[in-house]
């Protein structure tokens, strides 16, 4: 997938942000040279050209990475590992394009991409195994540890949130770490579609975003909604 980013990451940075006519096959002048024209002037357009280089070619390798999961073609895990390294190489690019690139759909239409699963993917902040499960324990990784751990992620959670520790860089590693452990559990677990609209909003926020007072409260009370609910699912499991 890197192999391909960078391939079209040179192609692109090439060729895809100046429009060049082809030469005629019969000049009026044969004797003048051909004019050579570069696709940027200064340094900050070449760094700008890059930037848009590297968009383009993270959304790619979005898309071949979902057909790719969809096929059966890569496994949960690498599939989970690659997407979250690519949403979050994405996010790191977008934002210093905010002078040229407004919308992720403008982008898409201006250099005429057709990335359907890409932009669904982007536009959830997700991957697909966080969304619908199917994730494996991993080698080693037995029930209870897994329980253990999440168990222990649900409760440093509630306890940023009552510290007042609403930073998206503070509620994010978390929150992501529950919806794994669910994921490897029950990917079925009730609780979890109370915690998915929360992690799809903290991908969407910068690291330093907060949290309102009112967000705060409601994402404390489906926390600690979720975590009651696997306490009894746990015990009833256990009882049985």
């Amino acid at each position: 997938f890197f192999r391909l980013q960078l391939s079209l990451s040179l192609f692109f940075g090439a060729f895809a942000t100046r429009k060049v006519s082809l030469p005629s096959p019969h000049p009026t002048h044969p004797s003048t040279p051909m004019e050579r024209i570069k696709p940027y002037n200064t340094l900050k357009e070449r760094e700008q050209l890059d930037q848009m280089a590297d968009l383009y070619s993270i959304i790619v390798t979005i898309e071949h990475l979902e057909k790719a999961f969809v096929r059966g073609s890569v496994g949960a895990e690498e599939y989970d590992r690659c997407c979250k390294d690519l949403l979050s190489k994405y996010k790191t690019v977008y934002p210093l394009l905010s002078g040229c690139v407004t919308t992720l759909d403008g982008f898409l239409t201006e250099y005429s991409m057709d990335c359907p699963a890409a932009t669904l993917r982007i536009k959830k902040g997700v991957t697909a195994v966080q969304e619908h499960g199917g994730a494996d324990r991993g080698p080693g990784a037995s029930r209870e540890g897994i329980i253990f751990q999440l168990c222990e992620h649900f409760i440093t959670l509630m306890d940023c949130l009552k510290m007042d520790h609403v930073a998206a860089d503070e509620l994010h590693p978390y929150l992501d770490g529950v919806v794994d452990c669910v994921n490897k559990l029950d990917p079925s677990f009730a609780g979890k579609a109370k915690l998915m609209p929360w992690l799809t909003k903290l991908n969407g926020m910068r690291a330093h975003d907060r949290l309102d007072a009112d967000a705060v409260r409601q994402f404390t009370f489906d926390v600690e909604s979720a975590y009651n609910d696997f306490r009894r699912g746990l015990y009833h499991s256990l009882a049985s």
